[in-house]
């Protein structure tokens, strides 16, 4: 392969019988449909000589053939790959094209000579809260000089995958918030996500949501005692406005969180920090990032407060704040009930055959989850209602 390498920035899909030397920054798995773990396709997020980041792609029939093959953090020589357009929608490069590995393509492990190593593209966080029209204005700007001499209709088509296409970014940042995990319905399916909320050496604060199996790599930080700092690095993630607010979510399995690591970003973001102590908060009650509503948005008097008189008057459904009273407890008889233990569900369990049997989805268990409700007279000056309270969520209903 010697001579006949090329930079990433020269590849086409007329790049045929050539060669390139990459580093391997991240690797994931897509599958098939959410919840189904029948591998769709293996991806790769690669980086060259002079840092500029490429995407290839496995497709499920070579899966198996790459399995063992590639290691994050080590560099590569690969050739006899196709190059495509980067069709996707969320993406992780800046590159117009990327890479296709199929059953002739060559792989051969370097010793990184020199070979920069560029593992992360940190955006900081005053950065991602100050932009406007996140990625569409520095996308069509790189779509503009790439395209510009190819046919009219090839023009068109490029530019318009390119403006409705998102960027994945990098970004560091001090854990100072940790909400509640949730379990949701998104479709008909049951997701769950947990928001939390970073900040940097300058208090510039940025609200983050990770959904489904990212949850897992916060979740031993929510209710735990942290000496020190808890500082994370979220790689490829993307940065989208919410209510003109730029806020960060996980990219499907794209997305890589770490805690703390012992790695030169890590080290320079926490002498960034200076004499910042601003101590890290677990909130018990359900955070609200994800739909916009907030505490802190609360605090700022950027949603509106009703009256329980409001409550009367309003005929749409939707979420209030109403702060008011308890003037006492109007329940009576069952305080609890046993709920569908399958995630997002909730739903009242009854007795089927010697079993727990949930109407909704139909599961059968033998215990279910104790969920606590009771209903409350609430009032302030100008009216007095009743409201049904989910004990351990904090959820309020109109009842």
């Amino acid at each position: 392969m010697v001579g006949m390498f090329i930079l990433a920035k020269d590849i086409s899909p007329m790049t045929l019988k050539r060669a390139i030397k990459l580093r391997l920054v991240r690797t994931y798995e897509v599958h098939a449909n959410r919840g189904n773990n029948s591998i769709k396709s293996k991806e790769y997020i690669f980086h060259d000589e002079e840092g500029t980041y490429l995407h290839a792609s496995i497709p499920r029939e070579q899966v198996e053939k790459f399995q063992n093959v590639f290691k994050e953090g080590a560099m590569y020589g690969v050739k006899n790959f196709l190059v495509i357009t980067n069709y996707f929608t969320y993406k992780t490069t800046e590159h117009r094209f990327m890479l296709k590995f199929n059953y002739s393509t060559i792989v051969k492990e370097y010793k990184p000579r020199n070979f920069p190593k560029v593992l992360f593209r940190l955006k900081s966080i005053e950065m991602l809260i100050s932009q406007k029209d996140l990625n569409e204005k520095q996308l069509l700007g790189i779509l503009l000089h790439l395209t510009f001499s190819y046919v009219d209709l090839q023009f068109y088509s490029s530019l318009y995958f390119y403006i409705k296409s998102k960027l994945c970014t990098d970004v560091i940042g001090k854990v100072v918030e940790i909400y509640s995990p949730l379990d949701k319905i998104i479709d008909g399916r049951p997701s769950r996500l947990i928001d939390f909320i970073i900040e940097d050496g300058l208090s510039n604060r940025l609200k983050c949501t990770v959904w489904d199996n990212h949850v897992d790599s916060i979740l031993p930080y929510y209710n735990s005692v942290i000496e020190g700092p808890l500082i994370v690095l979220i790689q490829l993630c993307r940065a989208k406005e919410v209510n003109g607010e730029v806020r960060i979510s996980s990219s499907y399995s794209a997305t890589k969180m770490l805690f703390n690591h012992d790695l030169p970003e890590f080290n320079e973001f926490k002498k960034s920090l200076g004499g910042l102590q601003t101590p890290l908060r677990t909130i018990s009650s359900i955070s609200r990032l994800s739909s916009g509503n907030t505490i802190i948005d609360l605090q700022s008097g950027d949603i509106v407060v009703s009256t329980v008189a409001d409550l009367y008057e309003k005929k749409e459904v939707g979420e209030y704040w109403v702060p008011a009273k308890i003037a006492g407890i109007e329940s009576v008889g069952d305080w609890s009930y046993r709920s569908c233990v399958s995630s997002g569900c909730n739903k009242k369990l009854v007795l089927d055959e010697g079993l727990l049997c949930c109407t909704k989805c139909k599961r059968k268990c033998e215990e279910g989850i104790l969920k606590y409700r009771l209903i409350v007279r609430v009032y302030d000056n100008s009216f007095d209602a009743p409201f049904l309270i989910w004990v351990g969520n904090v959820m309020i209903c109109w009842v």
